[in-house]
């Protein structure tokens, strides 16, 4: 799988860290997910992000829905 070009449609702080964001990114093939991602990326909404879905190979990599300090993520962006 590729990776996507997703919208940001919303973004709130990580509760149990000031490193992270929780992100909702919405696209019309793929719909709603939400991804946790840290501060060197960070997006606002209404910006347009690649997203990395589950089952992405990546080099070393092959995404997978995993939770990141208790929040439920998607995919990488």
């Amino acid at each position: 799988m590729p990776v996507y070009a997703m919208k940001v449609v919303a973004k709130a702080a990580h509760e149990k860290t000031d490193k992270l964001f929780i992100y909702t990114f919405e696209s019309p093939q793929h719909g709603q997910r939400t991804i946790v991602a840290n501060l060197e990326n960070s997006y606002e909404v209404g910006d347009i992000a690649g997203v990395a879905v589950e089952g992405t190979v990546l080099p070393g990599l092959v995404i997978q829905p995993r939770k990141v300090f208790g929040v439920h993520s998607d995919g990488m962006a």
